[in-house]
């Protein structure tokens, strides 16, 4: 059946490569076809295309079994490529087989579509359960994928780097999460590989599977295959010379009995030590190297993981066993080390460095968030960084277990960046900010300046330096930053709203009146920009366009006192005394310290 599953895989990436073509054309189209849209679905309520097809996948294995890895995934068409070529090369992949890593897609599965609806109840009780809303179609494609630069890699990881040292459908058995969810559907469907009474149990069905599923042992031993790993990609169909191997319904393998006195049971490559050994090593993989420097995924990490799991394995039986192989490679024979297997143990070695390092790295960057979100608590919130950039450091309460937080915090970011392989934006933003919490302005412009190195869009980095040089009142030089960030993100209401105030500080009034009422256009409620604008016509003798928009603001924020004065100045000088005097009033009403000015007016 090889052929006729590798066409209607070739068909499946037609349809994916239609898709992109509809998009190219269009603009538009229907949202990804992935499962892993589902999780946006659980997380935000979004019903995207990916949602409904994962969950129809699923329904159509509680009754097919699991057929749609073989016939319908991308990855599993990479693989058996891979393991093709790797085939013409000579090398036939043994499959790894152990029994405690088996359980991580189906973590993974819980992990990816179950932990964000838990955290949700268990986080926000107030609103446990998000809003549905239909995202069916797409403008923006490729948001939720990698780029070019991570997908190679990925393709090479989860494709000849899994199949070869972990067998065939290494990557599937454990590393992908949604087979974790295909896999339990499997035990409840009645469909399944199944034996009538010509087989004479010759082995051809379990040597041709790519799945790793020893097929003559488990339909001699209960009728049917029950392995959840089976895809249903009847290749053992096919070779069994007997024809007594056939898909069909009947009881699902969790109603399923064994018929003989004593069923095999499944082998497994590792010792109880070395499973140990082996999910010990994938966990520690898994935290290292999951997002490192914003670049790896959770699937790609996955991948890397099980593969770094089994080197462990085959590094350790180098220094207890008397021969060791690695596929066709001898690396040990007769208790001696052979030359390629050492030059295997300098590359695990090297490998196993890079994979520490990036560990040490992920350590600090975690220890370091958690001082920094320390740092940043007001109250039981979380300070906006919008606000200490805004407003400066002196809004912060600088109590001392704050600036420990953030001293504790810069030490362990800056540790990130100083020795790690590569830069990352978002931790100089983040070191800017501990900068300027302490009060080290210089060093927050610093950060931001190789920031805005990191990043292809800068505007909310240049829109922070600009605020740094506001805030120590040098708005000449403030004024470029801001626009070069409106240059490239037209709708950042306070990079345009402090355009304004800079223009209006170095004297530029009318270019700063110009600023305002492009904001207030878009945001006509945003009070501060009103109440400038006004302030702003006054000084330049305009009272009637500033006595109007004062009116507008308080409109917006009758309680405001300082708007009330602000009014009644205005009035005064244009020289309507008796309004002044009833702005004022209100003024005093709300605020006792506007006292003073009740007889301007008169």
């Amino acid at each position: 059946m090889g052929w006729w599953r590798a066409g209607v895989l070739i068909g499946v990436h037609v349809f994916i490569l239609l898709h992109v073509l509809h998009w190219l054309y269009a603009g538009e189209t229907i949202s990804p076809i992935e499962p892993s849209e589902a999780m946006h679905t659980i997380r935000d309520g979004a019903i995207n295309a990916g949602f409904i097809f994962f969950g129809l996948v699923i329904l159509s294995t509680l009754i097919f079994g699991r057929f749609f890895c073989g016939w319908g995934c991308h990855v599993v068409a990479l693989q058996d490529l891979c393991a093709w070529v790797l085939k013409k090369m000579g090398i036939r992949p043994r499959p790894f087989r152990a029994r405690l890593l088996m359980f991580v897609p189906l973590g993974a599965a819980l992990y990816m579509f179950v932990w964000p609806a838990v955290y949700r109840v268990v986080m926000i009780p107030s609103d446990p359960f998000p809003q549905l809303s239909w995202h069916l179609t797409k403008t923006e494609f490729w948001d939720t994928f990698p780029g070019v630069a991570v997908a190679v890699p990925f393709l090479f990881v989860c494709g000849f780097a899994t199949v070869y040292f972990l067998g065939m459908k290494g990557y599937c058995t454990y590393g992908c999460p949604y087979g974790g969810f295909f896999a339990l559907a499997d035990k409840v469907a009645s469909g399944s590989i199944r034996v009538n009474g010509n087989c004479e149990s010759c082995g051809h069905c379990t040597a041709l599977c790519t799945s790793n599923v020893k097929v003559h042992a488990e339909v001699r031993d209960y009728g049917m295959v029950v392995d959840p790993g089976c895809m249903k990609c009847l290749d053992c169909v096919s070779a069994c010379p007997k024809e007594a191997l056939y898909f069909g319904f009947g009881k699902s393998t969790i109603a399923t009995r064994v018929r003989v006195k004593k069923a095999e049971k499944p082998r497994c490559d590792l010792t109880l030590a070395e499973e140990v050994l082996a999910l010990v090593v994938f966990a520690v993989t898994l935290l290292s190297v999951r997002g490192i420097y914003q670049v790896i995924p959770f699937l790609m990490a996955l991948g890397i993981a099980s593969i770094t799991a089994f080197l462990s394995i085959v590094s350790l039986r180098m220094f207890t066993k008397s021969a060791v192989a690695l596929q066709n490679l001898r690396l040990k024979v007769g208790g001696r080390i052979r030359l390629q297997g050492g030059i295997f143990l300098l590359a695990t070695a090297g490998f196993a460095t890079l994979i520490l390092h990036s560990g040490f790295i992920q350590y600090h960057l975690f220890v370091g968030d958690r001082h920094y979100q320390q740092a940043a608590k007001q109250g039981a919130n979380l300070l906006d960084e919008e606000v200490l950039f805004t407003y400066g450091p002196g809004v912060v309460a600088q109590d001392n277990i704050r600036l420990g937080a953030a001293e504790a915090g810069y030490v362990h970011l800056n540790l990130s960046v100083t020795y790690g392989l590569a830069d990352s934006g978002s931790v100089r933003m983040k070191l800017a900010w501990l900068e300027l919490l302490q009060d080290r302005v210089d060093g927050a412009l610093e950060q931001l300046t190789v920031a805005r190195s990191l990043f292809d869009d800068t505007s909310t980095v240049e829109y922070y330096i600009g605020s740094i040089h506001s805030m120590r009142g040098a708005f000449a030089k403030a004024i470029p930053h801001y626009h070069a960030a409106l240059s490239q993100s037209s709708d950042l209401v306070l990079a345009r709203f402090k355009l304004g105030n800079a223009l209006a500080a170095t004297g530029r009034l009318e270019e700063a009146i110009i600023e305002w009422r492009i904001l207030l256009e878009s945001h006509p409620e945003h009070v501060f920009a009103r109440q400038n604008l006004a302030g702003a016509f006054r000084a330049v003798s305009r009272f009637d366009e500033a006595i109007e928009h004062y009116r507008i603001a308080l409109a917006c924020d009758p309680q405001n006192a300082e708007l009330h004065f602000q009014l009644g100045v205005t009035l005064s000088a244009a020289g309507k005394g008796r309004e002044a005097s009833d702005a004022f009033s209100r003024a005093v009403v709300i605020d006792s310290r506007y006292e003073a000015y009740l007889d301007i007016g008169d």
